[in-house]
């Protein structure tokens, strides 16, 4: 003998699972979509460049007249210095730095939210969400 409200309850978890799985799709496409404009518009290289001197005064503006050029084709010292800017302990770690990631995480909490990466490049990517 079934009882009637057992297969209510059944339809009614039903209901709540499918009405989770579209909100969570929903959050998810959400996600994914705010984080690839994030992404291109970090791609495309948006805005002007401006390189600065020692004394703090713009030396020369870098306009969208940019070009691809293989890795090959930069001089090593150059390659060195763009590594050593972004991240001066490089070589020091295994690709993920752990220090870098600890003071994020701390800088972070005692902000209540986010407010940096472990990388000034992903610094910029959070503070253009």
């Amino acid at each position: 003998m079934r009882m009637p409200g057992r297969r209510s309850l059944w339809n009614g978890l039903a209901a709540a699972l499918v009405a989770l799985l579209i909100a969570g799709g929903a959050a998810s496409v959400w996600w994914l979509w705010r984080y690839s404009v994030a992404v291109r518009t970090l791609a495309r290289g948006v805005g002007d460049t401006i390189f600065y001197g020692a004394d703090g005064r713009p030396w020369f503006r870098l306009d969208e007249q940019r070009h691809d050029v293989p890795l090959a084709d930069i001089a090593v010292d150059v390659q060195h210095a763009v590594v050593a800017i972004e991240d001066r302990r490089f070589y020091h770690h295994p690709g993920i730095d752990p220090i870098g990631v600890v003071r994020a995480a701390a800088r972070d909490l005692r902000a209540g939210g986010r407010r940096e990466g472990a990388s000034t490049l992903t610094q910029q990517l959070a503070r253009t969400l």
